[in-house]
């Protein structure tokens, strides 16, 4: 019995030798039906709408031309990842029924529209837009100046 016992021990030894991992492969595993340890991760990053006025730049007081004008330069630059760009909305709530008028002089292309309350200043663009206006106001009867009247809303396409 001894000479059978000593094969079959051995064949039984090396089968579960070969079911154990080595020392080698202490980090793998066993798959089954060929099995894949991957995966996929999928990452969005959504980066919001943003626009900001980064400067606007004006004078505290307009003085009276020799026309009777009043007239101011206005500096705004603005910055806004939108493809569509930006719009400004510029009013005149101190003084509505002083006539006025709004045009680009230096700076980005922008296009300027009369609205009901003033003007509509926009950039169809996303980026940094640098833009000078020029603002001529009637004189009001009587005055020899009037402080900086224009509001300035700043709206999104």
């Amino acid at each position: 019995m001894n000479a059978l016992f000593r094969p079959t021990m051995a064949a039984l030894h090396i089968a579960c030798m070969a079911m154990v991992p080595s020392a080698s492969h202490a980090e793998s595993s066993v798959g089954l039906n060929g099995g894949s340890a991957s995966a996929s991760v999928r990452i969005t990053v959504t980066i919001p709408p943003i626009v900001r006025v980064l400067r606007n730049a004006h004078p505290s007081q307009l003085d009276a031309t020799g026309n009777n004008r009043l007239v101011g330069q206005q500096q705004l630059v603005v910055s806004t990842n939108m493809h569509q760009g930006f719009c400004l909305e510029l009013r005149n709530p101190s003084k509505p029924d002083v006539p006025w008028r709004v045009e680009s002089v230096q700076g980005d292309p922008v296009t300027i529209n009369p609205t009901a309350d003033g003007y509509q200043v926009c950039g169809l663009r996303k980026g940094i837009h640098t833009v000078w206006l020029k603002h001529e106001f009637q004189l009001p009867v009587g005055a020899s100046g009037m402080p900086w009247p224009v509001q300035t809303d700043l709206t999104t396409l």
